[in-house]
């Protein structure tokens, strides 16, 4: 009887840590605000921008590998009206919905540390098309609008289905600026219909000036 009730006693308190590890993980993760350290000052960050960040899921990983001349995994266009600060960006299973729409987050859910490490903002810089941002930004805001969905498919082909890369170059490509000057990359991507954008096509082109870097930690770790 004694040897039973040690038993159903240890079942119960691992019952109990099991809960205990969800909750507060579930808890730290719903207050990210509060939680996070992002090393990024808001108020350099413009309507039009380009937002880039480091990924920690398998997706981002593989991204990484296919794109060794990329530090980033992910991008999306900054739309700013008024004081908020919202990304514009397509992408897979960050939601529990059968069908992946463009979303458009507030900046701290796009850089939130549980699933990023890092990233950069990069800027537009003409002094002849010097309004090309706010109408790109405008465009990949319509996209969101619009319900455009995420392309599983990886294609450039089309445009009622668009996926991260894509969604920048087309907002300003639209807007009246080549960023890459339709130069694709052919590497293969398993069941993807190439050519294809990489994060370091943007990256590299001449249009485009970092303006900054940033870590993402948790709060109070420097």
């Amino acid at each position: 009887m004694k040897k039973f009730l040690k038993i159903t006693l240890l079942i119960f308190v691992l019952l109990i840590s099991v809960f205990a590890f969800y909750y507060v993980k579930t808890i730290w993760f719903s207050h990210q605000d509060e939680f996070t350290n992002v090393g990024l000052d808001y108020r350099i960050v413009e309507h039009g921008d380009l937002i880039f960040r480091k990924g920690r899921s398998l997706v981002s990983q593989f991204v990484l590998l296919m794109d060794s001349d990329s530090p980033y995994s992910h991008v999306g266009v900054v739309v700013r009206p008024q004081d908020s600060i919202f990304v514009v960006h397509a992408v897979p299973g960050e939601t529990d919905a059968d069908t992946d729409y463009v979303r458009m987050d507030y900046i701290d859910d796009f850089l939130d540390y549980e699933n990023n490490s890092g990233g950069s903002i990069y800027r537009f810089f003409d002094t002849i098309n010097f309004a090309i941002p706010n109408t790109a930004a405008e465009i990949a805001k319509s996209y969101f609008d619009d319900k455009i969905m995420f392309d599983p498919d990886f294609s450039m082909r089309t445009d009622d289905k668009l996926y991260c890369t894509e969604l920048v170059w087309k907002a300003y490509k639209n807007a009246g600026i080549d960023l890459i000057e339709n130069r694709l990359d052919t590497a293969f991507i398993p069941l993807g219909d190439g050519p294809f954008l990489y994060p370091s096509s943007l990256i590299k082109s001449k249009y485009l000036n970092k303006i900054y870097s940033f870590q993402i930690k948790p709060k109070g770790e420097l």
